[in-house]
């Protein structure tokens, strides 16, 4: 499972095939209810992009990127002891799912072999996978893991036919404004609901280690919480060994205790063999004497084995490996400090200022962007177009050695939020830059590479100013500075992690921020930081930004030079709002001390008190109180400040304006009210604050209709317990799922449904988009929750809603045994309604063969008409499944019945251009010819489609080429549409 380095032209190829591809695109892409995110393709991992329609959305770090990285990489036949390793079959094979730590020090393998362990388990397992990488802050960031857990979760449960995950994904787009606010916690619950409906599943975290350490907890209760509530979810996660993890149920394997002939020490002999084979002008004793050396010094750390391969290479001649053999430093970190004590000296400032900004930017880094820093002179404040280095990828490593930097194919964020894979610099390992923190980088030369946090990112801060006000010279284009978008995404995020006291920074920046200043609008261009889709929607004065970005510095200066602290402008409106809404108090207060309005209106959230209030800044809010702020004035986003603290469940905040009069029933926007915006994310402590306060637990209004129902499918039983504690009227009717028993059954919270049954909640009652709460809970395929509400009298044969019975929702959903729960209880197997007509087209349409069989045997008529695609023929044909078309024919399906949406079976299947399924349709006599439907006749939807094969079939068959009908008219005019 060993790999390192390999810069070798095979092993470029393979990166490139690797990586080459369209990747995860760093934003999954749903049309809700539709994921198009991952296909497999051979061993490496590969993302189909979706249509226009498909909204991206959630934001999340890209897995495969670090999968397709490590793969090609590892050696053939390593890393296979841990897969037979006793306490990994142990884990695999236990029953109620289980927790295994592979825990190695720096540079051990573990990525190699979890990387190993992915690609093993994926070819039969429900597997999702993350790397944590401190080579880029995204991956580092614990909402970055939960997104991107999401969408693997989401995008398998969706291809299962999971109901609730539709239904879950929409209501975190539609909670967090389209995906422009998502918030960590909501994201989680999402999360943790789908995977609750997944059955067995493996989730493998790389890594685990390098997550940023203020997230370590929350990343260790999310682990409680899974195996906790999943029985069958078997984690694996590989750290160093100082993670905390002693309390739980944890097996472990060390691979200090693998150092064995069958352990680590195999693979690195394996790997030490595969490279030595290229070295032809090393005779047989020499590898030999390197072998031995490289293993025996090795200590399990193949990485410090890549070094000095590394380094031996360089040295080529013979006689001086041997003597090299002699003295190589025994750790890596003498390894590096060795390194950078032959770095030139005319070379130093470069190597130094490579090292701050790949240890402190805030992604990585392209080449061409590399290229342009070493061209910026700050001092002079200027940008040398003459010192860009030529031929940058083979020039680079002349600069500073791959054992310590590496060039390697990435994804990053263009100035259009677009991902796009382009070629980066990173450092080698993530042990390279624990190096350059260390302490120990401070010995000998290596002293002068150690990194200061403040100093590097004051430097990276004044750099990128001094290149966007080079970018600002009119006859300068601005397309031709590679580093543009970078310096105007984060240079005043590199600004706040300096020493306020900066005066360097200050100059910079008042001279930047200018009204008068040319490169102050090309910034803008190029980047508006107070918008979430990047484009300016009212550019403001330069005190509106340097609020918003909490340049208090700047922000006095620009005041103090008479600037209108109320002037209107940007997307939050005023100054005040935007440094409201960021929690800048410091600048809050200046701006208040030189008279801003604390009630001006306008902007994204209306007021700047709503704006402090949705993202929780308590002491903003008191000082905009103790200024009189409207606590109940209304604003646009969420209403007002009451249920913007309540949605987002900052319970302090809700009580000081509680305490300041709000009123706890007021009504407006999207979420009705506060108590409704607190149930509906399961903010518990602020329910019973609202609760205490007075707030109206029927009252009417939201998506959900009211607070109960939205309680109901965010499944939190603690504040459904509360809200029917205090009177909530358990069979409101009203909001999207109709009554608070759908919400909770669709979603497959059976303790939710329990308790509302209890409290008489009505089993039968009708409405909402599934008709009942029987019909919801069997489309998601919950057999507890269809059981439990049979036991309570639920009508088995209960018309309405999207799929017209339950029976029709189970069979789409393709769960065998809820479809066999209802027949049970009587379940009528040719009753009409819904979307599909019938539970057979239903089926049909999903390629739920077992299902079909069942319905079929239970005498399902194979000819009834009805439903979108007229019969279950025609719904399979249109999706290519042809054992179901078997089944159907074989069971007598009318391979010529016309109507549905295509007219015929045939034409169908054309469409959709399965060559075998159209073949067996021929071959049952349908009639090449039948008329009707979308496109007229087969031909012509085979035609309009491109699938040159099926037009053949037909023609071959004597489909008529000049047959007029369809909307277009014709195959060939549908052929040249």
């Amino acid at each position: 499972m060993l790999a390192m380095t390999d810069n070798s032209p095979v092993n470029n190829q393979l990166q490139t095939q690797a990586t080459d591809i369209s990747l995860f695109s760093n934003c999954s892409k749903f049309i809700i209810g539709q994921s198009t995110i991952n296909v497999v393709a051979g061993n490496q991992y590969n993302t189909q992009s979706g249509g226009n329609d498909n909204a991206e959305w959630i934001k999340a770090p890209n897995p495969f990127e670090n999968f397709n990285a490590a793969y090609p990489k590892i050696i053939e036949g390593t890393g296979t002891w841990l897969l037979d390793h006793e306490s990994f079959q142990k884990w695999k094979s236990n029953l109620n799912g289980s927790l295994l730590w592979l825990q190695g020090k720096a540079g051990s393998g573990k990525t190699f072999l979890c990387t190993n362990v992915i690609n093993n388990l994926r070819k039969n397992c429900t597997i999702f996978f993350y790397y944590f990488d401190t080579r880029d802050k995204i991956k580092v960031d614990y909402q970055g893991f939960i997104s991107s857990l999401l969408c693997q979760v989401a995008k398998e449960a969706i291809e299962k036919g999971n109901a609730s995950a539709q239904i879950e994904l929409e209501k975190l787009y539609n909670s967090s404004k389209k995906g422009d606010f998502l918030v960590a916690e909501n994201i989680e619950a999402t999360l943790v609901n789908l995977v609750m409906t997944m059955g067995t599943t493996y989730v493998i975290m790389d890594a685990m280690d390098e997550c940023a350490e203020e997230y370590q907890d929350k990343l260790l209760a999310l682990m409680d919480k899974l195996l906790m509530k999943l029985k069958n979810c078997y984690m694996l996660v590989s750290s160093r060994p100082h993670i905390d993890m002693a309390h739980k149920e944890v097996g472990i394997i060390s691979l200090d205790n693998q150092l064995s002939d069958v352990g680590i020490s195999s693979d690195i002999k394996k790997y030490v063999d595969t490279k030595l084979q290229k070295q032809r002008a090393w005779s047989p004793e020499l590898k030999a004497e390197i072998k031995d050396t490289l293993v025996n010094g090795a200590n399990g750390q193949i990485r410090w084995v890549d070094c000095q391969l590394t380094a031996l290479d360089e040295i080529k001649m013979p006689k001086r490996v041997r003597k090299a053999l002699k003295t190589l430093p025994k750790t890596l970190q003498e390894t590096y400090g060795k390194i950078l004590e032959q770095v030139k000296e005319e070379l130093r400032d470069d190597v130094k200022t490579i090292f701050q900004w790949l240890l402190f930017a805030y992604r990585p880094l392209t080449i061409r962007e590399v290229q342009h820093i070493l061209a910026i002179d700050v001092e002079e404040e200027k940008f040398m177009p003459e010192d860009l280095l030529e031929n940058i990828e083979t020039e680079l490593h002349k600069v500073v050695n791959s054992s310590l930097v590496v060039i390697i194919q990435a994804s990053i964020e263009n100035d259009m939020w677009e991902k796009q894979t382009v070629m980066t610099v990173q450092l080698a390992h993530p042990s390279v830059k624990d190096f350059l923190l260390s302490e120990a980088a401070m010995q000998s030369v290596a002293g002068y590479f150690q990194m200061n946090s403040a100093l590097a990112h004051e430097v990276i801060c004044q750099t990128c100013i001094v290149y966007l006000l080079c970018c600002g010279q009119e006859a300068i284009g601005v397309e031709k500075f590679a580093l543009v978008h970078y310096a105007s995404k984060y240079w005043f995020l590199h600004s706040n992690q300096t020493k306020e006291e900066c005066s360097a920074i200050l100059d910079l920046s008042c001279k930047f921020l200018s009204a008068t200043q040319p490169a102050y609008y090309n910034w803008l261009n190029v980047y508006t930081p107070d918008t979430w889709d990047n484009k300016p929607h009212n550019i403001a004065q330069p005190l509106y930004y340097a609020s918003y970005i909490g340049l208090k510095s700047v922000v006095v200066y620009t005041l103090e030079k008479g600037a209108d602290v109320n002037a209107q402008g940007g997307y939050f409106g005023n100054a005040l709002q935007a440094a409201s809404e960021h929690g800048n108090l410091e600048v809050v207060r200046a701006l208040l001390g030189k008279g801003a309005d604390v009630n001006a209106q306008g902007g994204h959230f209306g007021n700047a008190l709503q704006a402090a209030s949705s993202n929780g800044h308590l002491e903003v809010v008191r000082a905009l109180l103790e200024k009189k702020a409207d606590v109940n004035a209304q604003g646009r986003f969420y209403g007002n400040a009451l249920q913007a603290a309540s949605y987002n469940g900052h319970v302090e905040v809700v009580r000081a304006l509680l305490e300041k009069g709000a009123d706890v029933n007021a009504q407006g926007r999207d979420f009705g009210n506060a108590l409704y915006a607190a149930s509906l994310h399961g903010h518990l402590e602020v329910v019973r604050a609202l609760l205490e306060k007075g707030a109206d637990v029927n009252a009417q209004g939201g998506h959900f209709g009211n607070a109960l129902q939205a309680a109901s499918s965010n499944g939190d039983l603690e504040v459904v317990r509360a809200l029917l504690a205090k009177g909530a009227d358990v069979n409101a009717k009203g909001g999207y799922y109709g009554n608070a028993i759908q919400a909770a059954s669709l979603i497959g919270h059976l303790e939710v449904v329990r308790a509302l049954l209890e409290k008489g909640a009505d089993v039968n009652t009708q409405g909402g988009h599934l008709g009942n709460a029987l019909q919801a809970a069997s489309c998601n395929g919950d057999l507890e929750v269809v059981r439990a509400l049979l036991e309570k009298g639920a009508d088995v044969n209960a018309q309405g809603g999207f799929y017209g019975n339950a029976l029709q929702g189970a069979s789409c959903n393709g769960d065998l045994e809820v479809v066999r729960a209802l027949f049970e209880k009587g379940a009528d197997v040719n009753a009409q309604g819904g979307y599909f007509g019938n539970a057979l087209q239903a089926a049909s349409y999903h390629w739920r063969l077992e299902v079909v069989r069942a319905l079929l045997e239970k005498g399902a008529d194979v000819n009834a008409q009805g439903g979108h695609f007229g019969n279950a023929l025609q719904a399979v044909s249109e999706h290519g499944d042809l054992e179901v078309v078997r089944a159907l024919l074989e069971k007598g399906a009318d391979v010529k019945a016309q109507g549905g949406y295509f007219g015929n079976a045939l034409q169908a299947a054309s469409q959709h251009g399965d060559l075998e399924v159209v073949r067996a349709l021929l071959q049952k006599g349908a009639d090449v010819n039948a008329q009707g439907g979308n496109y007229g006749n087969a031909l012509q939807a085979a035609s309009w489609n491109g699938h040159l094969e099926v037009v053949r079939a037909l023609l071959g068959k004597g489909a008529d080429v000049n047959a007029q009908g369809g909307v277009y008219s014709s195959a060939l005019n549908a052929a040249r549409y």
